[in-house]
């Protein structure tokens, strides 16, 4: 087996609440809101921890939209999802839309889920949230940073990390500060050298940590406290190999044509995927 470093990711479901026209997951508000089974997860995390390859310490769930289970009842699968990182010794990474920010009620329950597991084990959680013209969700990432700002409960446990920050792109730098600025979350400093814009809410001084140059920015606390390290070094999916599984037990190498598992190791499934690199 010939990897560089791998990356695992779980492609838990097709549905996603948005019908992007770039979108090359299969995945819209018409698809199956069916999971990946839980058991299944755990199986092939265990795989390739036993891999002789070295690794990231990332976990990534994505989709579709990976907050869907809340969409359609089924509140525990999130927590569940991580739980398994955890115990894999992961760092899960939550990829969302972050549609859900907009929604109070919704956005609430999915902190408190979050959190309430991450304290259980002390660990962190990572969401990254694509921020794009696609995705018209500038609003609802606002809210989801308006409450790391003013509840540092949460923006300690939660590493979040803005995906799609160009300075010359649609959704500008200062389109998102305007947003914060309408929800009383102004810039008090900015220390270009080190990299770091502090927000404020008059009583909580907030960290964003970016680099426009990698269109990424990750906010919070959470970069760094008492419970762990997240450090702004890039999207973990595309450096070294990529392995995602999908909910119908497909495997993709590196978004090359995937498998079907079928039982078999994923090694076997992986070395299949090499083959027919090579024999291209």
């Amino acid at each position: 087996m010939s990897v560089t470093k791998a990356n695992l990711a779980f492609k838990i479901t097709n549905w996603c609440n948005l019908s992007c026209r770039h979108c090359c997951e299969n995945s819209g508000p018409d698809k199956s809101p069916r999971l990946m089974d839980l058991d299944k997860m755990s199986q092939y995390l265990a795989e390739f921890n036993a891999l002789p390859i070295e690794k990231y310490d990332t976990l990534v769930m994505t989709g579709g939209e990976v907050m869907s289970p809340y969409y359609h009842n089924n509140d525990t699968y999130i927590q569940q999802c991580i739980d398994i990182a955890f115990r894999g010794g992961m760092l899960p990474v939550l990829k969302t839309n972050g549609i859900w920010g907009k929604k109070q009620k919704l956005r609430n329950k999915i902190f408190t889920d979050i959190a309430d597991i991450a304290y259980s084990k002390n660990k962190l959680v990572a969401l990254d949230i694509s921020l794009d013209r696609f995705h018209d969700n500038l609003g609802a990432v606002a809210d989801i940073i308006n409450v790391l700002v003013r509840e540092p409960a949460i923006g300690y446990c939660i590493a979040t990390t803005l995906q799609g920050i160009y300075k010359n792109s649609t959704h500008a730098v200062h389109d998102l500060y305007s947003a914060l600025l309408t929800r009383n979350i102004k810039i008090v400093g900015n220390d270009s050298q080190n990299k770091i814009i502090l927000l404020s809410d008059d009583n909580n001084l907030y960290p964003l940590y970016y680099n426009f140059n990698q269109s990424i920015a990750n906010v919070g606390r959470a970069r760094t406290n008492k419970i762990g390290v997240f450090n702004l070094s890039g999207r973990p999916d595309i450096y070294g190999d990529c392995i995602m599984i999908d909910n119908n037990d497909v495997l993709r190498l590196n978004n090359v044509r995937g498998a079907k598992i079928d039982g078999r190791p994923i090694l076997e499934v992986i070395e299949q995927l090499q083959r027919r690199v090579i024999q291209r």
